[in-house]
């Protein structure tokens, strides 16, 4: 608390807790509380997170569904007087830009798996100016994989050795 203080007063700061249901529903509303005695600014300073469970995350509990999520941003939103349904748009001036090229497509394809990175048996391969992220790759870092693209959505790209 005493360092967001202090990087409110000398600059525009987000205040983000992530919302963890059956772990922090008490906290948020002291959050908020908090926030609204920092020095005010031209944007929101208070966006709560959703928790999102993730294949390869912690996940400690199940994720709310987006309903009640937004139910209670709005009855903190009342007890409150903070906005806190932000617009990414409006609020942090975020602009449509033209989409990059997808370079691949949903074939298979041999890559380098040059990257340091290892997480159990997920790797990256480069491939031009891009990632892809290899799941139950077996293959030592710094080998030359085949790869079938599962996914390729938002220039994300996602495989599997073949």
């Amino acid at each position: 608390m005493e360092m967001a203080t202090y990087a409110a007063s000398k600059m525009d700061i987000l205040i983000a807790p992530l919302f963890v249901p059956g772990y922090n529903d008490d906290e948020l509303l002291k959050v908020v509380e908090f926030a609204k005695t920092l020095p005010p600014k031209d944007y929101p300073m208070v966006g709560i997170q959703n928790f999102l469970n993730y294949t390869t995350g912690r996940n400690p509990t199940k994720q709310m569904d987006w309903d009640p999520f937004m139910s209670k941003l709005r009855e903190l939103e009342k007890k409150t007087g903070m906005r806190l349904i932000l617009d990414f748009k409006k609020d942090f001036h975020v602009a449509q830009t033209k989409q990059l090229p997808k370079p691949f497509k949903k074939a298979i394809k041999s890559w380098q798996n040059r990257c340091a990175w290892a997480l159990s048996k997920t790797r990256l391969a480069v491939a031009g100016e891009r990632n892809i992220t290899i799941f139950a790759c077996d293959a030592p870092l710094g080998k030359e994989v085949r790869i079938k693209i599962l996914r390729s959505k938002h220039n994300i790209f996602f495989g599997k050795e073949v």
